[in-house]
Parts: structure tokens; C-alpha cells; sequence
């Protein structure tokens, strides 16, 4: 190597000698705490995020849980190109645990529903304090997970889906919530700035519990055609057996249409009071009702067929 290229390889290695030390930071360690909360209720077992904001893609410092008070304590690493990282929490409605898992998805992309802080100045232990949200998917969010929790508390078992899926801000479904075997689908501008209520959100998961255990999307897809699913409805409306049964068995899981007392079966409040009688004439518990479902797929399409399966299984009925 002649002496020109050696000067020349010498200042390309003092170039970057001097750009690592301007614009490479080492990599900085930092712990944030703090406690998150939705309309001053606390987001309990919610997806924690401590972030570093760049000017490209934002990196990930690390990931955990809020415990149920909303409490959270994350720690991580994470390097800027220029200068120190620029700390921020970003808080994602997603839950997996005993209950099941559930996600929060808004907007027209369908991106797992959250929201951020503001950034604070880079330090290595930073107590961003009492965060509190107040909207449609942080609303949502607790009324679906606490509609999941009760499930639990009722059945001892979790919901019966892989994932889920709550869609807010649907266009082209209509006015109402309506559920399918592993997805709520809320529609654009329903009840905007709530959300989910926590009546409507056990009213959906039990038609998820429902659909899921009488079979799969093809065979809910045909119920929705045969029954007519897709109408507007109240405790007393008159249907058909099929859609009293789907609405009647939602609203004795919720705990609605409590005053009908009568014994025709295509009125959805009479089938929500039927089936609160037959669980407290036979002494059935919450899992036993679920486990007729379960061990019947594709086979009960009105509260004739329930409560003959239930007959079947636990030999009593109303």
C-alpha cells in the first residue's frame, strides 16, 4: 500500500472515529413508573410500553403490565442517533391472562387501540406519575375485561376464544354492537366518547360465549341468515325461536328483560326468565348452563332445545 492510500484510509478512519462520537450514543438504561387510569378508574392489567421517540420508527425501552391498580414499573434500554432518548409511555388495550385475551382495535386500519404520553427529558429513573385517559378505548377496555373477569368468577373457566376482538369505529354495520364468534364489532361513532358500557359488553360476550361453543363462522353465518340476527329488537319483541333464543340467552347472561314472567318462546324477554327459572329450579350453576352449550354444538336454536339438553345432561327441566 503506497503512502497516499495509507493517509487516505487513516482519515476514513478518523471520520468515522469522530461521526461515532457526535452522532452514536451509547446505549442508555432508564426505569419509569408510574399508574395509569381511564375516566380515573384504574386500567388494571394493561399493556405498558416505555418508548424512546426517533425521528424514523420509535424504539421499544420495554414492555409490561399494569398490575390491577394500574401501577406499572418498566425498565429497558434504548439509543438515539443524536443526543439522549426521549422517554415517552405508550399504553396499549391488550390483556392475556387466566381471563382469556382481548384487544381493542380502532380505527378504519384496525390498529390495536392506545395512547401515549407526552415525553419527558431522558433520565435513568423517571416517575411519570398519575396518567389518566378519558376515551371510547380505554372505556371499552375495562368493560370488556370486566365482563371476562365476571365470566371467570361465574364459570371458573375463561372465555372460550383464542383472542377477543373488540372493533371500534366500523362503518357500514349499522347503528348497534353486534358480536360473531370471536369479534365485537362496535359501529363508527357508537356512543363515541364511552364506548362499550359495561351492561353492553356482557350482553356481546355472552353471544360470544354463545356462537363460539354452537359451532364455527360458517355455521353463524347460516344462523344469521335463518334467524334473521341482523334486526332491531327489545326484551319484548316477537321473532322467531332462533333469534328469541340468541337475544333471550344474552340478556339472562346480563341480567336483563327481568319482568317477563310469560311461556311463549319467540318473545327474547320470555326466554331470558326461562332460563333464569330452570337454573334456580334445577339448581344450576353458571358453569352447568355453559356446559350445555359447550357439549351441544349446532343443536339448540330456541329454549326448547336448551332446555332439553339440559335434561339430558343434569336430568331436570322446567
Amino acid at each position: 500500500m503506497n503512502l497516499m492510500n495509507l493517509n487516505l484510509l487513516s482519515l476514513c478512519l478518523m471520520f468515522l472515529i469522530i461521526l461515532n462520537k457526535i452522532f452514536v450514543v451509547k446505549s442508555e438504561y432508564m426505569t419509569a413508573t408510574g399508574q395509569v387510569f381511564c375516566n380515573g378508574i384504574a386500567l388494571k392489567y394493561v399493556t405498558i410500553k416505555l418508548m424512546d421517540s426517533d425521528t424514523d420508527a420509535d424504539d421499544t425501552f420495554g414492555t409490561t403490565r399494569a398490575d390491577i391498580n394500574g401501577k406499572f414499573s418498566v425498565s429497558g434500554s434504548a439509543s438515539d442517533l443524536i443526543g439522549s432518548p426521549d422517554p415517552y409511555i405508550l399504553v396499549e388495550y391488550t390483556y392475556s391472562g387466566i381471563y382469556g385475551a382481548l384487544e381493542i382495535q380502532a380505527g378504519l386500519l384496525e390498529s390495536v387501540g392506545s395512547d401515549e404520553t407526552s415525553e419527558k427529558p431522558y433520565a435513568s429513573s423517571i416517575n411519570f406519575g398519575i396518567i389518566n385517559f378519558n376515551n371510547q378505548e380505554c372505556k371499552s377496555y375495562l368493560n370488556v375485561l370486566n365482563a371476562m373477569i365476571e365470566y371467570y368468577d361465574r364459570t371458573t373457566i375463561k372465555i372460550p376464544v383464542t383472542k377477543l376482538i373488540v372493533e371500534l369505529d366500523e362503518i357500514f354495520i349499522g347503528n348497534t354492537p353486534y358480536s360473531s364468534t370471536d369479534t365485537i364489532h362496535v359501529p363508527d361513532n357508537y356512543n363515541y366518547n364511552n364506548g362499550l358500557d359495561a351492561l353492553t359488553s356482557k350482553h356481546e360476550l355472552a353471544h360470544i360465549v354463545r356462537h363460539t361453543f354452537d359451532g364455527s363462522y360458517t355455521h353463524f353465518l347460516s344462523d344469521v341468515i335463518n334467524y334473521n340476527y341482523m334486526q332491531y329488537h327489545s326484551c319484548s319483541s316477537i321473532t322467531n325461536n332462533g333469534f328469541a333464543f340468541n337475544e333471550g340467552w344474552a340478556e339472562f347472561w346480563a341480567g336483563e328483560c327481568t319482568t317477563y314472567i310469560g311461556t311463549t318462546y319467540t318473545i327474547e324477554g320470555n326466554v331470558a326468565s326461562a332460563l333464569r327459572q330452570l337454573k334456580s329450579t334445577c339448581g344450576s350453576s353458571y358453569y352447568k348452563m355453559i356446559m350445555v352449550l359447550k357439549n351441544n354444538p349446532g343443536t339448540i336454536h330456541s329454549f326448547a332445545d336448551f332446555n332439553n339438553k339440559h335434561y339430558s345432561l343434569y336430568s331436570c327441566k322446567i
